[in-house]
């Protein structure tokens, strides 16, 4: 049933390092699978568009995005969900301006004025005038999978980076 097996799959997205040097070669290389369909699934669904809560961390108030990156998933667009002009339009992003990476407690911490939310939140700090991004998910694991992926992705742009001439 892979239905269970994805469910549990994905529950524990953003393991710490001590587990990971503590995993037998065989844990490692099927966390290591996992993650890769857990991202391959992620991208697919990034690049057809994905339905998000962007929070203004002063008012808490919600508006409904839809959260789009590119086929070489190195930028990211946010384009208000209902075509109105929300907060702002279509907004672009390349992924490797992207500072942190952060949910949680931390997003707690970051906008405090968003209480209990803040628990549901991913949040992103940008190298774009100290831009800091918000989403709230529904679902703990739908927020889990969204961190995982993007701090994944994050990471893969620093690896893939071609190096000056």
């Amino acid at each position: 049933d892979t239905s269970s097996d994805k469910e549990t799959g994905t529950m524990n997205t953003a393991r710490s390092t001590t587990s990971a040097n503590s995993m037998s070669p065989e844990e490692k290389e099927r966390e290591k699978g996992r993650l890769q369909r857990l991202v391959k699934e992620f991208a697919k669904e990034a690049v057809t568009g994905i339905a998000v809560n962007l929070v203004n961390p002063d008012t808490s108030r919600y508006s409904p995005h839809f959260f789009q990156m590119d086929r070489y998933l190195t930028v990211f667009s946010l384009k208000p969900k209902d075509g109105s002009t929300a907060d702002s339009a279509v907004q672009d992003f390349n992924v490797k301006d992207l500072i942190k990476i952060y949910k949680g407690p931390e997003v707690l911490m970051s906008a405090p004025s968003l209480g209990t939310v803040a628990a549901m939140c991913v949040a992103m700090d940008t190298t774009r005038a100290d831009r800091r991004l918000f989403f709230q998910f529904d679902e703990p694991l739908e927020r889990d999978k969204f961190y995982t992926c993007l701090k994944i992705l994050r990471m893969s742009v620093d690896i893939n980076q071609p190096s000056p001439p």
